[in-house]
């Protein structure tokens, strides 16, 4: 299918996009939008405008403009919206008047978007993420309490409790503003579960995106579809983060597609778990449980990735204590480490009948100067017996 667009002979203007607010905050937030010029002649002056649910339209009139047949253009009001409390919200934002010429066609002058506040000011001490909660402590979900960090940023430590029960969803965790080795973020998982049922365009639980300084602990990272899954996936420079006492559950998943499932990934795609880049340094990934599917394929890495891009950048992640439980191909496939650390963890495939060639540990690509230390390789073949 196509669209023919043929410009108007007489001045128009079509509006395009709001790009601001981008993370929307309780208070004052500055208002933009985008138009394009689909008229034979050169823009030199407009009328913009945006409201804010039903209240008074705010007006704002540019001049000494020079936007050409086909351009497009930014328009940034210098009056600021006001977000009174967190919620959602309607913003609409439209043009009028190009060139003091009226409005030739009205139909395409108007955008609409929804923008959500999950915040008045950079979070510091304690909150809560509890569906049935309530109180500006208090989060429904992993994502609102995600969406505050990345809009607002921190002040001080954060702390989030998580009441225990199920929470069906994934959790991408950003840049955090104002995060650092002492104003840190800790997720106390308490037992709760978080699942979400991955597919190829949604393949991990948990991913970290450049984040740094996030604890997780004592959370159930789970997958619950039968073909794809990532417990949790670090990319973008994702440093000095840790995951701890965690169980990662992927013990739902069958498919033995290299891609499909590991639970835990450094890799700078997000349906490659192979791929080169600065992913993450200084994290640590420590007694936590990794299960696999007890008797056919599934996860066919435990840890695997590409920490940095070269062998020469020093990645010193950690894993330590950790049980790595029914693997299809290799406990850890690691490329381009260095200083990495693989301290006490049992790798054991006690129930798994469907095999392949194994490796518990496989190390590629100039990886160097990694420990390891006493780490237990027990009952690889507990499920087919004839095949140790």
């Amino acid at each position: 299918d196509y669209t023919l667009l043929v410009p108007a002979s007489t001045p128009d203007l079509m509006s395009g996009t709001i790009t601001q607010p981008n993370n929307a905050i309780v208070g004052n937030n500055t208002v933009a939008f985008t138009f394009t010029n689909i008229s034979t002649s050169t823009i030199t002056s407009a009328d913009v405008y945006y409201q804010l649910d039903n209240n008074t339209p705010v007006m704002q009139g540019l001049s000494s403009l020079s936007i050409a047949p086909g351009a497009t253009y930014t328009a940034t009001f210098t009056t600021q919206v006001a977000l009174p409390s967190t919620g959602s919200y309607l913003l609409r934002a439209w043009t009028d008047n190009p060139n003091l010429a009226g409005n030739n066609t009205p139909a395409n002058d108007t955008i609409c978007r929804s923008i959500v506040t999950y915040c008045s000011g950079p979070l510091s001490g304690n909150y809560t993420i509890n569906p049935a909660g309530s109180g500006t402590s208090n989060f429904v979900s992993f994502g609102a309490a995600d969406s505050a960090l990345t809009s607002c940023g921190v002040s001080g430590p954060v702390v989030f409790d998580v009441s225990p029960g199920i929470y069906n969803q994934y959790l991408i965790i950003g840049t955090i503003p104002g995060v650092s080795a002492t104003n840190n973020v800790v997720f106390n998982g308490n037992g709760a579960t978080l699942q979400f049922n991955c597919d190829a365009a949604n393949i991990a639980v948990v991913r970290f995106m450049g984040t740094k300084h996030v604890t997780i602990d004592s959370l159930t990272i789970k997958s619950t579809n039968a073909s794809f899954g990532w417990g949790v996936h670090f990319m973008n420079n994702s440093d000095s983060n840790t995951i701890t006492r965690c169980n990662i559950d992927l013990s739902s998943i069958t498919s033995t597609t290299s891609n499909n499932s590991a639970a835990v990934v450094f890799s700078n795609s997000v349906s490659s778990p192979n791929t080169s880049g600065n992913n993450g340094r200084f994290n640590t990934i420590s007694y936590c449980t990794i299960k696999g599917h007890p008797t056919s394929g599934g996860l066919y890495y435990g840890i695997v990735g590409f920490p940095q891009t070269t062998a020469t950048n020093y990645s010193n992640n950690r894993f330590l204590y950790n049980r790595i439980e029914n693997f299809f191909y290799s406990g850890v496939y690691w490329t381009s480490g260095n200083r990495t650390a693989f301290r006490g963890n049992t790798f054991t495939r006690p129930t798994k009948s469907t095999l392949t060639t194994t490796y518990v540990f496989y190390l590629n690509s100039s990886s160097r100067s990694d420990t390891f230390d006493a780490n237990v390789i027990t009952n690889l073949y507990g499920g087919s017996p004839t095949n140790a």
